[in-house]
């Protein structure tokens, strides 16, 4: 494992993961859970994120692209054999923003916010 940042990890529960092969600059943050399968690739820049109360299942044979971004708030699965690009951003959740929230946000001299 070179270059691998870990945050966080108690009380987090990290499952399996034989024949892992971690890129550079791995980042993972787990607060929950995480169960990584077989042959699992991370590419260089990839950071792993899991809520307290968040669960992340990673398959067998699945290989994450550089510089992409997985955090897990509830749950998310990738099954065997997936891949993802690099440069990706997989979350399951939202930012709680109510759009009459952002519209009362918006100064008549500057103009939208987004």
């Amino acid at each position: 494992m070179r270059g691998l940042a870990i945050r966080g990890l108690m009380p987090a529960i990290i499952q399996g993961g034989e024949g892992l092969l971690l890129g550079r600059n791995v980042a993972l943050e787990v607060y929950g859970e995480i169960v990584i399968g077989t042959r699992v690739t991370l590419s260089d820049g990839c950071a792993l994120e899991v809520g307290p109360r968040g669960r992340l299942v990673i398959g067998n044979d699945v290989f994450i692209g550089r510089y992409s971004v997985i955090r897990a708030h509830e749950l998310i699965e990738l099954g065997t054999r997936c891949t993802v690009a690099e440069h990706c951003t997989i979350r399951d959740q939202d930012h709680n923003v109510d759009p009459e929230m952002r519209l009362s946000e918006i100064s008549p001299m500057s103009g939208p916010v987004w």
